[in-house]
C-alpha cells in the first residue's frame, strides 16, 4: 500500500509539472513581440537596489571631537525621491569625486530601518583618521546641505533568525559600535524572543559613542538587553569595566557562550586579538559574525607577508575596455588604492575582500592576500580573479578591470 501511495504521488507531481510546462509554452507563444512599456518587477528592483543614491546632509552631530554623525536625506534634485530599505547592520558605500575620478569608502548605517522607512533618513557615523584622505575631506568640507553620492545599502552583517541564535553577544571596539546602534534597537523592537549583551571596548571613557543611547535602551528593555562599557585606561567611573575585551571578562559578563551568536565589529587588530581569546570556545563558524572594517593597517606586519618586498614599487599594466595603462603600485598598498590614484577606479563596496564588487582578472604577476580576508568564491580563485581592495602587489602585474565606477 505504501508503494502504491508513493507511486500515485509521483505520478501526480509529474502531471502537475507537465501542465506547468504546457502553460509556460502557451504564454511564451502568445506573448507580444515588443517589451512591456511598464515592468513592475523592474520598477520594484530599482527601488530596492538603486544603482546610485543622491543624498543631502540634513544634520551633523558631533559625538566626540573626532567622531561625527551625518544625517542623510534624499537629494530630490538628483532624482532620488526615497531611501532604499536595508537590514540593520548594513552599510553605505559613500563616493567622493577627486581629480582623477571617484573613490569610495564603506560606512555602517547607524540609524534603524524604521527611521529610514518612517522618517526618511539614514545616519552614518564617521571617525576622523590621522592621515586619512577621505575622512579629512569629510570633516573639512561636509556641511549641512552638502550633497553626496552613495551606493547600497550593502553587507551581510545582520541578524538572521534562520542562521543565528536568539541570544546575541555584540563585541565592539571603538567606532565599531556604529552598526550596533542600528542592530540592537531593531532586534529589541522586532524580535521579541531575542536578547542582546553589548560589550563596547574603548581607550578612554569619553570615546564611548552612543553610551547614553544604549543605557536608555537597557533601562527600557530590562533583562533582554545588557550594556557593558570596557575602558583600557584607568577610570573612576563605577559603571565602567577596566581592561580589555578578554576571554575572562566576556565569560564573566555573558555566562554560557555555547548557546549564543557573537557579532564582532572594530579595527583589524581587535579581530586578531579576539580570535585568540575565543579559540578555546570551539564555536561553530556560523555562530561568529565578523564585520569587514576596511583595509589592513600594516600589511607588512602580517604573518606570511614576504618582508623583503616591503618598500618596493611595482608596475601594474591595466586593461579596461579598449585602453591599456601602466600605473605604479607600492607593495604596502592595495591594488584598488593604486587604481584610484591613477583614475582607473573600478566599482567597490566593502573594501575588505568580501563583497566582490571590485573583482578583476589577474593576467600575470603575484599578489599577497591577507590571511582570513580572501573572500573570493572558489570558481574565481581557480580562474585567476582577485579582489583589488584586499590584494597587495609582490611583483609587476597585468590586470584587467571590467568597468570604471
Amino acid at each position: 500500500m505504501k508503494r502504491l501511495l508513493a507511486l500515485t504521488r509521483a505520478l501526480s507531481s509529474a502531471r502537475d509539472a507537465f501542465r506547468l510546462l504546457a502553460y509556460r509554452k502557451e504564454r511564451i507563444d502568445h506573448a507580444p513581440g515588443t517589451p512591456a512599456a511598464f515592468d513592475p518587477l523592474q520598477q520594484l528592483a530599482r527601488r530596492l537596489h538603486p544603482p546610485v543614491l543622491g543624498l543631502r546632509i540634513d544634520r551633523i552631530t558631533e559625538e566626540t571631537p573626532s567622531v561625527r554623525t551625518f544625517r542623510l536625506v534624499p537629494d530630490t534634485r538628483s532624482g532620488t525621491l526615497e531611501l532604499a530599505p536595508f537590514r540593520a547592520g548594513q552599510y553605505l558605500s559613500l563616493r567622493l569625486p577627486v581629480e582623477t575620478g571617484w573613490i569610495s569608502r564603506p560606512y555602517s548605517i547607524s540609524s534603524t530601518p524604521r527611521e529610514a522607512l518612517e522618517q526618511g533618513f539614514y545616519e552614518v557615523t564617521i571617525q576622523r583618521r590621522d592621515g586619512g584622505f577621505f575622512t579629512r575631506h569629510v570633516f573639512d568640507t561636509w556641511q549641512t546641505d552638502t550633497c553626496i553620492k552613495a551606493t547600497g545599502p550593502h553587507g551581510l552583517f545582520y541578524h538572521d533568525p534562520l542562521r543565528d541564535a536568539p541570544n546575541l553577544v555584540a563585541l565592539a571596539g571603538g567606532v565599531g559600535i556604529t552598526p550596533f546602534r542600528s542592530i540592537v534597537p531593531d532586534l529589541l523592537e522586532n524580535a521579541l524572543d531575542t536578547s542582546v549583551i553589548l560589550i563596547h571596548g574603548v581607550d578612554r571613557v569619553e570615546d564611548a559613542v552612543f553610551r547614553t543611547t544604549f543605557e536608555a535602551l537597557e533601562g527600557q528593555y530590562g533583562e533582554r538587553f545588557r550594556y557593558h562599557l570596557v575602558c583600557r585606561e584607568p577610570t573612576s567611573d563605577p559603571n565602567v569595566h577596566a581592561g580589555l575585551l578578554s576571554r575572562d571578562l566576556i565569560e564573566r559578563l555573558t555566562g554560557a557562550v555555547t548557546d549564543r551568536s557573537f557579532f564582532v565589529c572594530g579595527p583589524p587588530g581587535l579581530y586578531r586579538y579576539l580570535e585568540e581569546q575565543m579559540a578555546d570556545w570551539n564555536l561553530p563558524r556560523r555562530r561568529v559574525r565578523i564585520e569587514s572594517f576596511g583595509a589592513v593597517e600594516d600589511v607588512t606586519a602580517l604573518a606570511g607577508y614576504p618582508v623583503e618586498k616591503a618598500g618596493e614599487t611595482f608596475t601594474m599594466r591595466v586593461h579596461v575596455a579598449d585602453a591599456t595603462e601602466e600605473v605604479p603600485a607600492a607593495a604596502d598598498e592595495t591594488l584598488l588604492s593604486a587604481l584610484e590614484r591613477a583614475g582607473l577606479t573600478p566599482p567597490s563596496g566593502c573594501r575588505s575582500g568580501t563583497c566582490g564588487a571590485c573583482d578583476a582578472l589577474l593576467l600575470a604577476g603575484e599578489v599577497f592576500i591577507p590571511p582570513g580576508q580572501d573572500g573570493r568564491r572558489m570558481a574565481f580563485r581557480e580562474t585567476g580573479h582577485v579582489h583589488p581592495c584586499m590584494s597587495y602587489p609582490l611583483s609587476d602585474l597585468e590586470l584587467r578591470i571590467y568597468r570604471r565606477a
